[in-house]
């Protein structure tokens, strides 16, 4: 049972931060990442990961998420530095121009 994104939502970082307030979890650049990263499936075995834990209605808390970072993500932080910038620009920017 995947995270649905609002119907409003038109872009990933928009279903990242609705994703982010929807858990009640802070947006971090990690947890941005997470996110970005589940909601754009570009690995399979993170998404099913995170779709086993929401199927069995677990929640989402700080300790979770960074131990999703450090598992799936620390060890190519070059690529996802880059994509975290990207998400925290495209947030910055809407909230600047509405």
């Amino acid at each position: 049972m995947p995270v649905e994104a609002p119907k409003e939502v038109r872009s990933i970082p928009d279903a990242v931060i609705v994703t982010l307030r929807k858990c009640d979890v802070p947006e971090t650049p990690a947890n941005c990442t997470i996110c970005y990263e589940y909601h754009a499936g570009r690995s399979p075995n993170f998404q099913r990961t995170i779709n086993v834990i929401i199927s069995s209605n677990a929640t989402f808390d700080e300790n979770t998420l960074a131990d999703f970072y450090e598992i799936f993500f620390s060890t190519a932080e070059d690529g996802w530095s880059q994509r975290i910038r990207a998400c925290e620009a495209d947030r910055s920017h809407r909230r600047q121009h509405g």
